[in-house]
């Protein structure tokens, strides 16, 4: 059998460029990412008349952060200037790196556009990033509304961040026993919530979910459990 010569580099290119597949998805790659460059330069502009200057949304908030109240508000209202987010690839991807800056915010703003946008959202990793949000920025105006959304098994992988927004929005009375009914379904993020609001009434169930995990959540079910025996001797 004869081998089969490689393809040149230039045979190769010529052959991408008859692909009319690949020609396609190269063409909304490229508009994707005109429409990013668009939508960030206009909220970069209008921050710039603010006296907020940068280039970039990464360098507003390498720059500015923790951003002032300002900021943030002017980052939610961009949110509703991007058109829905289920309709273009380059809408969410624009939305997600609005909601990641917006996890640098100094001071409280209008969280519920991002819970709005929670609940429409299609794109995982733009609900992973509202939910990191949330962690950091602990809205205790949308506590009810997190705890609801944390146990709705159709937000899927993001609610492993929303435990962490859970427990620092909600009294531990309120968020831990939601904690403990989640160990055998979100063990891991379940247990790194609970490092922050468990008590001594979490350790048995903790134990519980020690024995049955592995890897990373075993690891860190552990690290909690020694948290909280700390956490209770420095208390005593």
């Amino acid at each position: 059998m004869t081998k089969k010569r490689p393809m040149t580099a230039k045979e190769f290119a010529a052959q991408l460029n008859a692909d009319s597949v690949y020609q396609a998805k190269l063409g909304q790659q490229t508009e994707n990412a005109a429409r990013i460059d668009k939508a960030e330069a206009a909220l970069i502009k209008a921050l710039s008349s603010k006296g907020y200057t940068a280039a970039s949304l990464e360098e507003l908030v390498r720059t500015h952060a923790p951003l002032r109240r300002e900021i943030a508000d002017a980052l939610v209202e961009s949110l509703d200037e991007v058109s829905d987010t289920n309709v273009r690839e380059a809408d969410t991807n624009v939305r997600e790196a609005i909601v990641r800056a917006l996890g640098a915010a100094r001071e409280q703003f209008n969280v519920r556009p991002l819970a709005d946008l929670f609940e429409r959202a299609d794109s995982p990793t733009l609900r992973w990033a509202i939910a990191n949000t949330l962690a950091e920025a602990r809205p205790t105006s949308l506590s009810d509304w997190i705890i609801d959304a944390l146990q709705n098994p159709a937000f899927g992988k993001a609610r492993e961040m929303l435990t962490l927004a859970a427990a620092r929005t909600n009294p531990p009375d309120v968020v831990n026993p939601v904690l403990v009914r989640l160990l055998d379904e979100l063990p891991g993020h379940a247990a790194l919530a609970l490092a922050e609001t468990g008590g001594l009434g979490e350790v048995k169930a903790l134990r519980g979910a020690y024995q049955r995990a592995t890897g990373w959540d075993r690891e860190q079910i552990g690290r909690t459990i020694s948290i909280i025996a700390r956490r209770h001797q420095e208390r005593a």
